[in-house]
């Protein structure tokens, strides 16, 4: 048994309210998970880490039965900041010149919800009408509407969109920036948001929470985003002080160039490519077991 994208899932339902410690679901997958690393032949962990999460929560030393960390890796093809700022689109959704915050996703369970939207409604303040907020999401309209009511953000500036996954790329490219909402919870170290692999494939600087797989520390070394600390307007304003920094006091093409290789180091296909053949290639380790 060979374990794909091992990354926690019994405690991240626990950590979203879905479920309950004493509930049958979690105890059948917690057991589940635990057997699995007891039991696997190799395992391909989204983020190194996961080897001490296995360790400390499921008291089992996988470290020698573990290959090179495999992210979630995009199409640099399709993902490609060519596509930035489709002025078709551009003109369709009333963005010219504007500064837009474009987030990939849904809001609740472990995505932040209130927290974002008042995030937007300070960036609203201090951009002023320069700033839009788009939206790709499977949302209804009516929910979104409450989210903007609740923080007082205006609904004029807010585009939503359900989008096929196709047509993702050129929609993504309309923005400046990129949100990755997770709620800072103890599990999303483990695992690896594609939309973040999106984002930076479109050179996009991204806002994030703290201790969200390698990709929190990976934008605070490279200095390719900002990190959501606190949840607080003082912080959000922090922030958008940050990424304007960010847009305005670098040469836009060598920023969207620095981020796109970012993308390329830790989220290319070539990753992926490298470890299946380590393990099932000619000589790779699955032949050996």
């Amino acid at each position: 048994m060979i374990i794909d994208s091992f990354e926690p899932h019994a405690e991240t339902m626990l950590e979203s309210n879905t479920w309950t410690k004493n509930s049958r679901a979690f105890k059948i997958l917690w057991n589940l998970e635990k057997k699995e690393a007891r039991h696997a032949s190799a395992f391909i962990p989204c983020v190194n880490e996961m080897k001490n999460y296995a360790k400390n929560r499921y008291g089992v030393d996988v470290s020698d039965r573990c290959l090179e960390s495999k992210p979630a890796c995009v199409d640099l093809d399709k993902f490609d900041f060519s596509k930035r700022k489709d002025p078709k689109l551009v003109q369709e959704l009333g963005l010219k010149d504007k500064i837009v915050s474009v987030y990939a996703g849904k809001f609740g369970s472990s995505y932040l919800e209130k927290e974002i939207f008042d995030f937007w409604k300070t960036c609203h303040n201090f951009w002023g009408d320069k700033f839009r907020v788009l939206i790709l999401t499977s949302h209804k309209e009516e929910e979104i509407n409450l989210y903007c009511k609740a923080s007082d953000l205006d609904r004029n500036i807010v585009t939503t969109k359900f989008v096929f996954h196709e047509h993702i790329p050129s929609y993504i490219g309309l923005g400046d920036f990129g949100v990755t909402p997770f709620k800072p919870a103890a599990s999303k170290r483990y695992g690896t948001p594609i939309k973040t692999g999106e984002y930076w494939s479109m050179g996009l600087p991204v806002v994030i929470t703290p201790n969200i797989s390698d990709d929190s520390d990976t934008i605070e070394k490279y200095k390719i985003g900002s990190i959501m600390n606190e949840f607080t307007e003082k912080e959000y304003l922090r922030i958008a002080e940050e990424i304007n920094q960010l847009l305005t006091h670098k040469e836009e093409t060598s920023l969207h160039q620095k981020i796109r290789k970012v993308a390329e180091k830790y989220r290319s296909f070539d990753i992926a490519h490298r470890v299946y053949n380590d393990l099932y290639g000619e000589n790779g380790r699955a032949w050996k077991f």
